[in-house]
């Protein structure tokens, strides 16, 4: 293992119970508002979608309402090693995990808070979320799958279209395993 790998790797620091993702070309991805740059306007900017709702829509039209998406810069790929490697003091970890990370976009439009929407709008971004729930559970090498929305710098986004990244893990991170343990007593 190298400590200054193109490559990604998840760390486990065993002292801080945390799990650290070192992920080196997430620096390259877009920074930026403009609906002229934007992933979720612009379609050619996209990877060819894993989802699209609705369902009578093209994957490659701008008919869509919810458009998933492999995520570019991803943390983790489909053929990962997952080549697990020791470090000292208590620190190792997984190098090229194999997993998924996924961007949902929720909306075409640019911006459209959620405030704005219909139940119906809400309740098929949720719908398409479950889909790809039980898409990710259904890979073996799923262990643990989560969901967040990012919307914004202050959220910690590159991209001010709203939008949710999707996250299927190839192991289960210490500080939820902690709680899996401690639920269990």
């Amino acid at each position: 293992m190298n400590s200054t790998t193109s490559v990604c790797e998840a760390r486990f620091d065993l002292i801080n119970n945390r799990t650290v993702i070192v992920a080196p070309k997430r620096a390259k991805r877009p920074k930026s508002s403009d609906t002229n740059n934007c992933p979720g306007c612009i379609r050619k900017l996209t990877p060819r979608p894993v989802l699209v709702l609705p369902e009578t829509a093209a994957p490659d039209s701008d008919n869509w309402s919810i458009l998933v998406v492999p995520n570019k810069f991803s943390c983790f790929s489909n053929d990962g090693g997952n080549q697990r490697f020791e470090l000292n003091a208590g620190l190792g970890g997984i190098q090229d995990p194999a997993g998924r990370c996924e961007v949902l976009f929720e909306t075409r439009r640019h911006p459209y808070p959620v405030y704005a929407r219909t139940i119906s709008e809400i309740g098929d971004c949720f719908r398409a979320l479950v889909s790809r729930y039980h898409s990710a559970r259904s890979d073996s090498r799923t262990k643990f799958w989560f969901a967040f929305k990012n919307l914004g710098k202050l959220a910690g986004g590159t991209l001010d279209h709203e939008h949710w990244q999707l996250y299927s893990l190839p192991f289960i991170p210490p500080a939820i395993q902690d709680r899996y343990g401690r639920a269990a007593q």
